[in-house]
């Protein structure tokens, strides 16, 4: 039964009788005892869309509480509850959430600025509701860990949805480190999407075309799809690169940044091919951007080319692809394409090799790679006539 209280209704309410909920304010309700009366709070605990549970609080006695202090304490209680707070909860040291993992997780040196743009990200657009739950409670529901990817992969995409769960169990099992009682990581119910190489590798045969079509771009962008395929380089590698780490005389570009972080910077050694494209680049970007720090400039905010990609030319990142599936073909060996391309290789001997001692024989191989696709371009051309 549903009433607008008043303190004449209170105080006429029978013994015994049936719970008079409040119609002014939601959830508020006498409760009519054997011998008393009081007033009490009930409401249902949402998260993520989910019923967890239904709570009544007593406020006091009617008796020894007025109808309008009922009404307000009545209020903040219902604010709680409509926050996916439990306010019959023990009292106890704050519980460890997913936010603070990332707090922790961030401190680490070790991540670059784009590792930790997207995992903010993700944060941001995809567990936002999810940021002061406890991660005891999120162990110990899987089922809702498990369906949330679902929701993801219906939403954003298979790729998406895996990307975001990715920075999740990461951040989960930092937070494992720190507090071993947590509940193991749910991320252990989700299906991830089965995921392919997006990006594929052009044919020998396909390179003349390919550069062909660099015609219809400028110069600037013209040389930096050039350099991707002749160094193997990641995007955001060639894209920020700066003249103050290219050493024309000992023919080498420095990667501070790379993937994983400034410790996994390293030394790149460049073909005759490839200084000269940076010397030209150089003297060109003069004229154009003077006193411009970036091997690659051009008028975004950040002041150099941040999105190589054009229409009807293959994603930048094939590129890379193509450097690798090539440099088979030019016989370039195992470990020297993995030095070449700053990739990780799990042997432990791969470990004791010292990359700078190597810079004149990995240049070699360099400059057999850069012959390679130069032949393959253009069948004994100068790639800069």
């Amino acid at each position: 039964m549903a009433k607008k209280l008043t303190e004449g209704l209170v105080r006429g309410l029978p013994f015994g009788g049936k719970a008079v909920r409040d119609t002014e304010v939601k959830g508020l309700m006498v409760l009519c005892h054997k011998r008393s009366k009081s007033y009490a709070v009930q409401g249902d605990i949402w998260r993520n869309k989910r019923k967890v549970k239904c709570i009544r609080i007593t406020i006091g006695r009617t008796d020894w509480v007025s109808l309008r202090d009922a009404r307000s304490r009545a209020r903040e209680l219902m604010a709680a509850i409509s926050r996916g707070e439990d306010p019959t909860a023990p009292l106890k040291v704050k519980a460890f959430t997913l936010a603070d993992a990332w707090e922790l997780y961030r401190k680490n040196g070790t991540l670059s600025p784009k590792t930790k743009k997207e995992y903010s990200g993700h944060l941001r657009r995809d567990f936002k509701n999810w940021l002061t739950i406890p991660l005891s409670e999120l162990g110990n529901d899987r089922r809702m860990v498990r369906e949330k990817h679902e929701v993801l992969t219906a939403k954003n995409g298979p790729y998406a949805a895996n990307a975001a769960f990715r920075t999740f169990r990461a951040l989960y099992n930092r937070a494992l480190r720190e507090d071993p009682s947590l509940p193991p990581n749910p991320s252990v119910a989700i299906t991830f999407n089965q995921e392919s190489r997006r990006d594929s590798s052009l044919t020998r045969e396909e390179l003349s075309t390919w550069f062909r079509k660099l015609d219809d771009l400028s110069p600037i962008v013209r040389h930096l799809h050039m350099v991707l395929l002749f160094t193997g380089l990641r995007r955001s590698e060639a894209c920020t690169a700066r003249w103050e780490h290219f050493d024309e005389h000992k023919g080498t570009l420095h990667i501070p940044n790379p993937k994983g972080g400034a410790a996994r910077a390293f030394t790149l050694p460049l073909s005759t091919t490839l200084v000269g494209i940076l010397k030209y680049r150089r003297k060109e970007n003069e004229k154009l951007f003077p006193d411009s720090p970036w091997v690659f400039p051009s008028n975004s905010r950040s002041a150099h080319i941040e999105e190589p990609k054009r229409r009807g030319l293959p994603n930048p990142h094939s590129l890379r692809h193509t450097y690798r599936t090539l440099a088979l073909e030019a016989g370039i060996p195992f470990t020297e394409t993995c030095l070449l391309m700053n990739h990780k290789r799990r042997d432990v001997s791969y470990g004791y090799i010292t990359r700078d001692a190597l810079i004149q024989h990995l240049k070699t191989q360099q400059e057999k790679m850069s012959q390679y696709l130069s032949d393959a371009i253009h069948e004994g051309n100068e790639l800069l006539s």
